[in-house]
């Protein structure tokens, strides 16, 4: 699978390093340093330049991407990213690391065009409520027309993401949760 990594950082590195082996991968970064080091431990293309730039994104051949992830430490630049790629190619899945939940409030309402996103912070805060007994929401007329569904993905186990509807372009063996925005999807079998 071709994969574009936007951002170099901490965590661009760690999916650098869980996708590495198996996939072709194309990391887009402002820092050249960042960029030198993951190129010198791994096989993979190092792009210096904005990842939320279209001249950049369709220099690097956005267009052939399978997958886009967006893990840049700046929510809009890894939103106007994964939208540049949509536009670009609609075949390619998209993934937004996200910090800010307004705007996982915004995607979840259908405004942004992007395929998933995956936040540690709610993560994080779902398992620290897990953990001490505590419910984490109160059912709405909008989360009781969700459902949440369990699947496997080719990242670590724990990352938890948040996707909208249609089938998943990948198989893997580590399961994520998701959430789905149209009560007609076809669920998946849940995991315990």
């Amino acid at each position: 699978m071709k994969i574009f990594i936007i951002g170099a950082g901490q965590v661009g590195a760690t999916v650098v390093e869980a996708l590495h082996d198996e996939h072709e991968l194309t990391v887009v970064d402002l820092d050249e340093e960042r960029l030198a080091g993951l190129s010198q431990r791994y096989d993979v293309a190092t792009i210096e330049g904005n990842g939320a730039s279209r001249r950049v994104l369709s220099d690097a051949g956005i267009t052939q991407a399978d997958l886009l992830i967006a893990c840049t430490s700046r929510d809009e630049s890894n939103i106007v990213a994964a939208m540049i790629s949509k536009a670009c190619s609609h075949r390619t899945t998209t993934v937004v690391r996200m910090t800010n939940p307004e705007y996982l409030e915004v995607w979840r309402e259908g405004q942004l065009d992007v395929d998933f996103i995956v936040s540690s912070e709610v993560e994080t805060a779902y398992a620290i409520s897990r953990t001490i007994g505590v419910p984490t929401t109160r059912p709405t007329s909008r989360e009781v027309q969700r459902r949440l569904l369990a699947v496997t993905s080719p990242w670590p186990a724990g990352l938890t993401a948040c996707r909208r509807d249609g089938p998943l372009p990948w198989e893997g063996s580590s399961p994520i949760a998701m959430n789905t925005r149209t009560p007609a999807s076809p669920a998946w079998p849940a995991s315990s």
